[in-house]
């Protein structure tokens, strides 16, 4: 009777302890942007975050939107990510477009970038890739918001990003 008693005692604790063990992780100290990061923004260096985002770089996840965990590369939820610098741009500086691919799978695209009133203004077609950077200058650009847009032509598959050019 003794050991039946034991036995139970221990498998009851057995099952509290291992309730405790899976307790949920916390992803986000907070949904407050830190703002006052010194992250260098010209970095593109993607990592998914625990919340499945894919930030510019581990500084962004970490410092600017408070994720603990993240791995690198982009979210396993998106075939590609794109990224734009800076925004808003100036016509005295350069714009830089960055498209980086899922780890080991090279995908092909168009890159299609319209003013605002949809006339397409800009367009780059890009062979299988994992990573793709493209700096084109701005002076060419009036003020105003612009849609850049990658589309996979295989899949259907688009990231959409809006940025701003503004005047000298």
């Amino acid at each position: 009777m003794k050991g039946r008693s034991l036995f139970a005692l221990s498998a009851l604790f057995f099952v509290i302890g291992f309730q405790s063990i899976h307790a949920q992780i916390i992803c986000k100290t907070s949904n407050i942007p830190n703002n006052a990061s010194n992250c260098q923004q010209e970095l593109y260096d993607p990592v998914c975050g625990c919340d499945t985002v894919t930030y510019r770089h581990p500084c962004d996840a970490s410092q600017i939107h408070n994720v603990q965990f993240y791995t690198d590369g982009i979210c396993f939820n998106q075939l590609f990510s794109m990224d734009i610098y800076p925004s808003p741009a100036t016509q005295a500086n350069p714009i830089r477009l960055a498209i980086e691919t899922q780890q080991n799978n090279p995908v092909a695209f168009t890159i299609l970038i319209f003013d605002a009133w949809g006339i397409l203004q800009k367009q780059r077609v890009v062979g299988n890739t994992t990573r793709f950077d493209w700096s084109f200058p701005s002076s060419g650009f009036q003020a105003g918001v612009y849609i850049a847009v990658a589309v996979n032509g295989a899949t259907g598959f688009a990231v959409i990003k809006k940025f701003v050019v503004g005047s000298i």
